[in-house]
């Protein structure tokens, strides 16, 4: 719990929720939390449930204030005040960025070029997002300035700036309007952050300071997308135990933790970008291929557990190559020379570690000791308490071989909070008698395929009597079978009903066919 004076006085504030992260060049990340009044902003002090929160959302928070501080009280909860809005909704289509290059009255110096800058931002940012969205999001805009602002460089003061920017480029006769992502880009000042960001919403803001390159934009990009870190457990004995400790910025292979790769499968997932992943919730072999590819299953989740809040959490597996913008990974211990193993939990954005499968490899540093924290062919990691075993039988530059197994009361099962949902069709809508009828139906969990469960397709006839297919979903959650009609069959009306269950969750679809 945060503490504040004793003349603090207990309160209560209501109002939108806007997050930033400060990003220090020391390793250090700063999470803060702001409640938009209507006449004042008030930061939340000890907030212990931020991975659950998005920005936008209307809350209200509980505890001790003193002038724009509320500390909150001891369980350090965020309330909803109403319903939230949608997990990351601006993360698709065109990124509308002002890029505006200041400098400060005691500091005119311009370390870049707006050319470089342009092609920093415009160019290798924007190819960037394009390959980690699949083409469904990229940047377009403009680089305005440089302008030098009435303030000193020994102040550290973002919102200042900002608001003397936006003046310094509406003056220079440009729309500010016309754009929804702000950068703030300007040579190093008295802030200790290399990077600060809005995280998430629909007009967010990006500051800058004198570190111009991918790794910084890319990273402060994915915050106003609304991605928070990606982390990694560094562990002493095994993956998982008590012998770990977290890394706020410890995943070795993703932008929003170490490197300049992809952005992970999780965090892809909640950008509304996972193409390619599908859901196992059985035992079975699956091949990834390379996940900075276009093409097969590039990512693996796997059913864990219920955590103590009811929330499912998840195995995600991937298989990195040295191709695109993950090819930096090549340059790193085992990051693309095995399959990366990673835990996060539904609904929380902050929940997301990679896991060392070779631990306390390097002491000299715990994020060198995750570069070689791949599985590797021949490898095993085994899950004694969910129940979950992952052997990778073989790779090679097409992709990775695993094998998962999923024992009986482990976690498999998906959980209280998965979504299970079922369609079905047939070949055709009319038949004759004798001819044959395709059936598919298509499994998602939470949006996403589900391979390897069982499905059951009914067919009742039009004097009530029925019959039963079995099939089983492929790498895109869709099964299909067929049934032969006999020539004696009645004309008339048939139903289909396609059925599938994983653990207590059970999704149905029904349609219709006619023969003739």
């Amino acid at each position: 719990m945060a503490i504040l004076p004793a003349s603090a006085n207990v309160g209560l504030v209501q109002g939108r929720l806007q997050i930033q992260v400060e990003d220090h060049a020391n390793g250090r990340a700063v999470e803060r939390y702001f409640v938009d009044q209507a006449s004042r902003r008030v930061e939340l002090a000890g907030v212990r449930n931020g991975g659950r929160l998005t920005s936008g959302s209307t809350v209200r928070a509980r505890g001790s204030r003193l002038g724009n501080v509320l500390a909150l009280d001891s369980t350090g909860t965020v309330e909803l005040a109403a319903t939230a809005p949608a997990e990351l909704a601006y993360a698709t289509g065109v990124q509308n960025v002002a890029v505006i290059l200041v400098n400060f009255s005691d500091a005119t110096t311009q370390p870049v070029s707006a050319a470089t800058v342009q092609q920093a931002v415009f160019g290798t940012t924007d190819a960037f997002l394009r390959e980690n969205s699949g083409g469904q999001a990229w940047l377009s805009g403009s680089v305005m300035g440089w302008y030098t602002l009435p303030i000193s460089k020994s102040a550290c003061d973002p919102a200042q700036i900002s608001q003397l920017a936006d003046q310094a480029a509406t003056s220079a006769g440009n729309n500010l309007s016309a754009y929804t992502r702000k950068f703030y880009v300007f040579p190093k000042n008295a802030c200790t952050w290399a990077g600060l960001a809005d995280v998430g919403g629909a007009n967010t803001r990006a500051w800058f300071n004198g570190k111009f390159d991918l790794e910084n934009f890319g990273h402060e990009f994915g915050h106003n997308l609304g991605l928070m870190h990606s982390h990694g457990l560094d562990c002493d004995l095994s993956p998982l135990g008590t012998t770990c400790t977290p890394l706020s910025y410890g995943d070795a292979a993703d932008i929003m933790g170490n490197l300049e790769g992809h952005y992970n499968a999780f965090q892809k997932q909640r950008l509304g970008w996972s193409t390619g992943m599908v859901t196992m919730s059985a035992s079975g072999r699956v091949t990834l291929a390379p996940y900075s590819g276009t093409s097969g299953t590039r990512a693996v989740r796997i059913p864990r557990g219920i955590d103590a809040s009811g929330a499912t959490t998840w195995y995600y597996l991937e298989y990195r190559q040295p191709t695109g913008f993950d090819t930096v990974l090549g340059y790193y211990g085992t990051l693309s020379k095995g399959v990366l193993v990673r835990t996060a939990t539904e609904g929380d954005g902050d929940s997301t570690y990679l896991l060392d499968m070779t631990p306390n490899s390097d002491t000299s540093s715990g994020f060198v000791d995750l570069w070689d924290s791949a599985l590797m062919a021949g490898a095993t990691y085994a899950d004694s308490v969910a129940k979950v075993t992952v052997k990778v039988v073989s790779t090679d530059a097409t992709g990775a071989v695993v094998d998962v197994t999923m024992q009986a009361g482990g976690g498999g099962g998906g959980g209280s909070t998965s979504n299970l949902t079922e369609t079905v069709a047939t070949s055709k809508a009319s038949y004759l008698r004798g001819e044959t009828v395709g059936m598919g139906s298509q499994v998602l969990d939470n949006g996403v395929p589900v391979v390897g469960i069982s499905v059951t397709f009914t067919i009742t006839r039009p004097n009530g009597s029925s019959v039963s297919v079995n099939a089983v979903t492929g790498s895109n959650g869709t099964a299909s079978a067929v049934y032969k009609l006999a020539k004696k069959d009645a004309r008339g009306g048939y139903g289909l009903r396609a059925q599938a269950k994983i653990g207590n969750q059970t999704a149905t679809a029904n349609t219709t066919f006619s023969v003739q």
